[in-house]
């Protein structure tokens, strides 16, 4: 039984489809394609191949009507493109990958993709084992998602109701630094995921899931917040017509600090910059546990030193957020999540 809560009677207009990405011609996409497979191999001399050089755009159309007496349709689209080439250095061979998405094509910048790879790649070379060490490690933005990504099942109020989610019972309890603020938010412009509903006809809002280190809400649709007697935060999600609605992340992202991420490097005498996890996926959902491979840059007297790989990080997803001593001020969102730059005090790096 699924009783719908809080359908909106007034939904909000949304300009979610790009006029100038309908009307491109497909020789400005492919053009696009090739600035970015350029820029890669202006940026550095030790590319060898494109492995792959993508631009993609995607629109869509949804309606919502329910037994409620709503009726709501929208257009939506979004465009992006990602390109992996291989850098190669004294029979040593490294990928890099660079990648925007976005929902106006006149955001895209294809030079920048195409440098990002490129650098990705190089700076990977030729590089060398360390000792097992307890140091300070540096998560660029895209490995920060990779790692609030774990808990992202654990605050659905579906897992948590289950009894499948770390977070059960921690509600107003910390479980992370007090640099740490956790949003999800469905009506943030400019955000992939940005709708004017969810899947049920509820509106989307900014949910503060975690804010300074507390935990303040879980995800909700209609069906779960009835069991628990409160608002639905407008997270329901399907996958087609023909499902039921499910709880599901919109824009998720972790709030940016004010320090850049130089500043925030330029103070570690040694350190370990994660570039790389292998196997984040892996992460256990109740408990928080892992173990992953790893790779990066060595950090010393504040600067990047030499690329590291084949070394292995492992704890709990908790303690590591209770560990967080800094947030860089860089937020950049990967597709619908998003984080800046963060440094965890006291990792053990497991090396030779």
């Amino acid at each position: 039984y699924r009783k719908l809560q809080n359908a909106a009677k007034n939904i909000p207009s949304m300009k979610l489809l790009d006029e100038t990405l309908t009307s491109a011609k497909i020789e400005e996409k492919i053009g696009i394609a090739k600035d970015m497979e350029k820029a890669a191999r202006q940026a550095d001399s030790r590319l060898t191949i494109t492995e792959k050089c993508v631009f993609e755009d995607v629109q869509y159309n949804v309606a919502i009507v329910s037994s409620q007496g709503l009726a709501v349709s929208y257009k939506a689209g979004y465009c992006g493109g990602y390109i992996s080439v291989l850098a190669e250095q004294e029979n040593d061979v490294q990928s890099g990958l660079g990648m925007n998405f976005c929902r106006r094509l006149a955001d895209m910048n294809p030079a920048e993709i195409g440098r990002e790879a490129a650098c990705n790649a190089a700076r990977q070379l030729n590089a060398k084992a360390i000792e097992t060490v307890k140091t300070y490690a540096v998560f660029s933005p895209y490995m920060a998602t990779n790692l609030f990504s774990v808990l992202i099942s654990a605050l659905s109020a579906d897992s948590v109701q289950k009894g499948k989610s770390l977070l059960k019972g921690k509600l107003a309890a910390r479980i992370a630094s007090d640099l740490v603020t956790l949003i999800d938010d469905g009506s943030l412009e400019g955000g992939l995921a940005t709708s004017p509903c969810d899947d049920e006809g509820v509106l989307t809002s900014r949910t503060e899931l975690i804010v300074d280190g507390v935990l303040q809400s879980y995800l909700y649709d209609s069906y779960t917040a009835y069991k628990d007697n409160v608002q639905s935060t407008g997270n329901a999600s399907r996958g087609k017509f023909s499902s039921v609605p499910d709880i599901g992340a919109t824009n998720i992202y972790i709030e940016p600090g004010k320090t850049s991420p130089e500043e925030l490097i330029a103070d570690i005498k040694e350190g370990f910059y994660i570039t790389n996890l292998m196997g984040m996926h892996t992460a256990n959902p109740i408990t928080g546990d892992f173990s992953v491979g790893a790779a990066g840059i060595w950090i010393k007297n504040g600067k990047f030193s030499n690329a590291v790989r084949g070394v292995a990080i492992a704890g709990n997803i908790l303690e590591l957020f209770l560990a967080i001593d800094a947030v860089g001020s860089d937020l950049r969102f990967f597709g619908t999540k998003g984080s800046p730059t963060i440094r965890v005090a006291g990792i053990t790096i497991s090396g030779k």
